[in-house]
């Protein structure tokens, strides 16, 4: 990535990993000339709270990593922080809060796609750039011209499968999405390519059993089951696909590889077929994910990084990386010009270009895949092995 100052040498990392995380909710409105503000909103509280969380500490790893590093144009970075709870109308008025600051240049967030849609028709209104985390369709779809993607979108996801899927010779699926916002679209893709869907199953995000699904996809002998829910959704099903005998590759998106699926799944005897759309390998990054995974473990050293705490990290890289090419003049104007302008930018979630017309930036050479080994996900080169 250009932004060296992102580059974390070990000195760098230790000193980020020993800030905290005072300010992140200051109510802003400082105008500290010497700070560059970015809002950020999250799913800190509520039912997935433990994602949102983890997104804003990925986001606090990279700002405490850049400020180490010398900071963007000679000024600090602050993160300001609301927790919307994963709620449209919450993200609405955290929103609000967050602009009334006109010292926050710009925005990330927020941890879903239906809370970052809420707040899709404010942001021409208020002139200010938000940089979204979310593989939801309708995020640049329409593009607006605020509106700027940090994830791989889900259309990629569903492509990534259906391309391995092809190739391994395995096209007769059966489907089982969560009717969530993430599930359902998920499952209308696929559900739409050009695969021999044989069956299609719903459950609730929060179900505690679907054997009554999975008995009725088992009895269409479909050769792999899709799997498309947020946590701990995908991990239920592995548990009760061993319990009921279906024993045939699983594939799921780019949420699926979480520690909350793996605790949810237990011992299953599918866990060894079961292959993920994913970011990144904590033990095994690529060279463009090195300094960051190394920054996120020394920041966050109780869990591993997953697919939240890297968008947080890369949302910033990213954000700080159009800061400087804006200039120390930077305005929120000249953010939005600037992030539509980056091109070939390396972060830990993928190499980002965007375009006028293009706002989805990362596209599915950024994808990698995650299986499961001695109780956690590992990078495998050659996924076909895996459903084999």
């Amino acid at each position: 990535m250009k932004l060296n100052r992102t580059l974390c040498l070990t000195a760098v990392a230790t000193l980020a990993s020993a800030m905290t995380l005072a300010g992140c909710s200051d109510a802003g409105g400082s105008g500290d000339s010497d700070t560059y503000k970015i809002g950020m909103l999250a799913a800190l509280s509520g039912p997935s709270a433990q994602a949102g969380q983890h997104q804003r500490d990925g986001a606090q790893a990279a700002v405490d990593a850049i400020n180490a590093a010398g900071g963007v144009n000679g000024r600090d970075l602050k993160l300001v922080v609301r927790d919307d709870a994963g709620n449209p109308n919450t993200a609405v008025s955290g929103f609000n809060d967050l602009i009334r600051d006109q010292s926050v240049i710009g925005m990330f967030g927020s941890t879903f796609g239906a809370a970052t849609l809420a707040i899709k028709p404010l942001l021409a209104r208020n002139k200010i750039a938000v940089l979204a985390p979310n593989t939801t369709h309708e995020v640049t779809n329409p593009v607006d011209e605020w509106l700027f993607r940090g994830i791989i979108s889900a259309q990629t996801e569903v492509e990534a499968v259906v391309d391995l899927l092809q190739q391994a010779g395995l096209t007769k699926v059966a489907i089982l999405h969560s009717t969530d916002a993430y599930g359902a679209q998920g499952g209308k893709l696929l559900s739409e390519s050009d695969l021999d869907v044989v069956a299609v199953e719903e459950m609730e995000a929060d179900a505690t059993d679907v054997t009554t699904q999975l008995t009725r996809i088992k009895a269409k002998q479909p050769d792999a089951l899709l799997v498309w829910s947020i946590t701990p959704g995908a991990g239920l099903v592995l548990k009760n696909a061993g319990q009921v005998g279906l024993n045939i590759p699983m594939l799921s998106g780019v949420v699926g590889p979480t520690a909350g699926n793996l605790t949810a799944a237990g011992k299953s005897s599918v866990l060894e077929h079961w292959l993920n759309v994913g970011l990144i390998d904590p033990a095994n990054p690529l060279p463009r994910q090195e300094d960051a995974i190394a920054t996120l473990k020394k920041a966050h050293s109780d869990y591993e990084p997953d697919v939240y705490s890297v968008t947080g990290y890369a949302g910033i890289d990213l954000i700080a990386q159009a800061l400087e090419d804006a200039g120390d003049d930077a305005d929120r104007e000249s953010l939005r010009d600037s992030l539509e302008s980056l091109q070939d930018v390396d972060t830990v979630a993928g190499t980002f270009s965007y375009s006028a017309d293009n706002h989805d930036g990362v596209g599915i050479d950024s994808v990698v895949w995650l299986a499961v080994e001695d109780g956690t996900y590992r990078r495998v080169d050659d996924p076909i092995s895996v459903l084999d």
